[in-house]
């Protein structure tokens, strides 16, 4: 999901152009625009970051965000990322 977001909505194909501020608006898509149950069904996994969009804003507002639980997995992923570009010398 990261990579699709960062390919797709920031446009990043270089682990070094990533930066913080890049990371917060990912964790910012899963908190407040992906709906609540994004991965149960195995059409959610060939959809765009735009069409997860705007299955979020077809429901309501409480209905949006993933949990804390899955928000952490998520996060877990991507600090390992980050450790792995740090190791090769991408990231300063």
């Amino acid at each position: 999901m990261f990579v699709k977001f960062v390919v797709q909505d920031r446009r990043i194909h270089d682990l070094s152009m990533l930066r913080q501020e890049r990371v917060g608006r990912f964790v910012d898509f899963l908190r407040f625009e992906i709906y609540k149950h994004y991965g149960k069904s195995v059409r959610d996994e060939g959809l765009t970051i735009e069409q997860l969009r705007e299955k979020g804003r077809s429901v309501e507002k409480g209905k949006r965000g993933i949990s804390g639980e899955t928000l952490n997995r998520h996060l877990t992923f991507i600090g390992q990322t980050f450790h792995y570009g740090s190791a090769r010398g991408s990231f300063y």
